[in-house]
């Protein structure tokens, strides 16, 4: 069983329905994160997911669309955690582990917090009520800072990385081709089409596509940094997808003349299925 969370499927500007981006790919009793964006913990929560579970973070790029909750992801699953003390491995294009660092580290931002919460009679009560035993050990991390190629092994699924076109003479960004024995999902981050995103969707059955609404809405401007729905039905249409999950929408695909145009230039040249990503929003892949 392969089920898709959709945590987060906004942009850096909030709307009624979306703010900030989050991805969790359940397969079967295993939850693999992409991205931590404005308040996924409390969407995570409403969701029913318990963040203690999730063994693996990926992160595609750092703008705070797709970071900002992390320091609250870090220290919550940390938190929350009992005896069953479990490594989270994080990974992600550089500065990863430097921000990881940063907030978690031992000089880090929240060194006060984490020192509090190991050393407080009254926090190390609370831990061990939860099952914990003492000594209380601070938070435990792997960071793996990868590059466009690399390959991931995971228990029962691997990971290809592939290059992306986002702000890249600023950022550096990475995307996600999980391949199950179930069917392959990829998941490519804000960026424009560009030829390295076409190899690495090609054959997926899914595609988590970011797609910012009609193409033709600041598409000179904005569209080779993330692209639009006339790019993103061709590259489905290219690479055979079955399943098109749009995410990463501006505000403006949701007025109703630009959500009706743009998911008519969409299905102008991809026949498959199509998901219209809202925050919240649970699928069942295979």
């Amino acid at each position: 069983m392969i089920k898709l969370h959709l945590v987060g499927t906004g942009t850096p500007t909030p709307s009624k329905h979306s703010f900030g981006t989050c991805h969790i790919l359940q397969i079967d009793d295993q939850y693999l994160m992409f991205d931590c964006g404005p308040a996924a913990m409390h969407k995570i929560a409403q969701m029913g997911l318990d963040p203690t579970n999730f063994s693996h973070l990926f992160m595609t790029h750092h703008h705070f669309d797709h970071n900002a909750d992390l320091p609250c992801f870090l220290l919550v699953r940390w938190d929350q955690m009992g005896r069953d003390q479990k490594d989270l491995k994080i990974y992600g294009p550089s500065p990863t582990a430097w921000i990881v660092d940063r907030l978690i580290g031992a000089d880090g931002a929240y060194k006060d917090d984490i020192h509090s919460r190991i050393s407080n009679a009254s926090s190390l009560y609370l831990y061990e009520r939860r099952g914990g035993k003492l000594p209380r050990p601070r938070p435990q991390y792997e960071v793996n800072e990868i590059a466009p190629g690399d390959r991931i092994e995971g228990n029962g699924w691997s990971i290809s990385t592939g290059e992306v076109h986002h702000f890249p003479a600023e950022l550096n960004s990475i995307s996600y081709r999980v391949n199950t024995p179930q069917g392959d999902i990829a998941l490519t981050g804000d960026t424009g089409m560009i030829p390295p995103v076409a190899d690495l969707i090609k054959g997926a059955d899914v595609w988590v596509a970011h797609c910012r609404g009609p193409s033709d809405i600041d598409g000179e401007i904005i569209g080779p940094l993330v692209a639009g729905t006339t790019e993103i039905g061709i590259a489905a249409r290219d690479a055979g997808i079955k399943k098109l999950v749009l995410s990463h929408q501006a505000g403006y695909f949701d007025e109703p003349a630009n959500y009706e145009r743009g998911m008519a230039a969409i299905r102008e040249n991809f026949g498959g299925e199509i998901v219209y990503g809202k925050d919240l929003m649970t699928l069942e892949l295979f």
